[in-house]
Formats: structure tokens, C-alpha cells, sequence
């Protein structure tokens, strides 16, 4: 008899429903964790440059300047996608000397371009609208602490993140 008291004081099947709950759990934990960490979106696109592409002292670069033979545009022309919310730029130059930048975009809501004039780069990112274009020339003049801007031949990498 008091075997069957127990047994009876047992119920019948709480391991199994534990199991399940905890198994549901886990998958839970499973799923939600495999899309909190997906892969943070980056695209960088690289330019070169020859020659600049305005003045500092110039509200509006010259959209068609070219070098001394003609043969390339100077500056570069980056087109956005869907995903681009913002963007860092930078250049190097051939020289190694820090060049001012001027950034020509749409930024998120607008309807119109604006304009940032910049010295070795973007210090943060800079917003910009979705599939919008940015303009990015090399300028010669000097920056905004006096250092002297004078763009021979480089790069300017423009790097687009979410």
C-alpha cells in the first residue's frame, strides 16, 4: 500500500511537458539570436583622382573641370543604393599632404543637394538619402585650420554603411 500512495503523489507525465517547454525555449533563443546579430551592412567604393576639381574659396565646384590633358574628369561620382544611409569619404594623395573635399549630396528627406566642404575626410558619417548620387572633388585652396590644399593625384574612397 504504500507503494500506491507514492506512485500516486507522482504525476504521471511532468517530464515530458518540462522537456517541451524548455526545448521551445531554446529554439526561441535559437531564432532570436540568429537575427539579432546579422552582418552590419558596409560597401566601399574607391575613385581616383588627378588634378582638383574647384577652389575652396568656391561655394560650387566646377562639375567638369579635367586635368591638364583633358583625358579624366577629376573627381569622383559614387552612386548610392537602396540600402546607403551613410557615408564616410576620405582621400589620399600621392603626396601624403591632407586635401580639402567637397562633398555634394541629398541628404535623407530633402529634395535638393547641400554641400560640406571637408579637409582629409568625413570625421563622422554623413546621412544621406537612399540611391542618391554623391559628388565628391578634390579642391585646391587651403582648409579650414590654414593648411594648404594642393590635390596632385590620389584616391578617394567613399565607404556606405545602414
Amino acid at each position: 500500500m504504500a507503494e500506491r500512495s507514492v506512485r500516486a503523489a507522482v504525476p504521471a507525465r511532468p517530464a515530458s511537458r518540462s522537456w517541451a517547454c524548455l526545448a521551445a525555449a531554446a529554439l526561441a533563443v535559437v531564432v532570436l539570436t540568429g537575427t539579432a546579430h546579422a552582418e552590419p551592412y558596409q560597401r566601399t567604393v574607391l575613385k581616383t583622382y588627378t588634378g582638383f576639381g574647384g577652389t575652396t574659396a568656391s561655394e560650387y565646384p566646377n562639375l567638369f573641370v579635367q586635368d591638364q590633358l583633358g583625358s579624366e574628369t577629376v573627381g569622383g561620382i559614387f552612386l548610392g543604393t537602396q540600402r546607403d544611409r551613410f557615408v564616410s569619404v576620405s582621400a589620399t594623395d600621392t603626396t601624403g599632404a591632407t586635401i580639402a573635399l567637397r562633398l555634394v549630396f541629398t541628404p535623407p528627406g530633402a529634395s535638393e543637394f547641400t554641400t560640406k566642404l571637408v579637409c582629409g575626410g568625413t570625421e563622422r558619417r554623413v546621412a544621406v538619402a537612399p540611391k542618391s548620387a554623391l559628388q565628391v572633388f578634390p579642391l585646391i585652396g587651403t582648409c579650414g585650420d590654414t593648411t594648404p590644399s594642393i590635390p596632385t593625384r590620389g584616391q578617394i574612397t567613399a565607404t556606405f554603411t545602414r
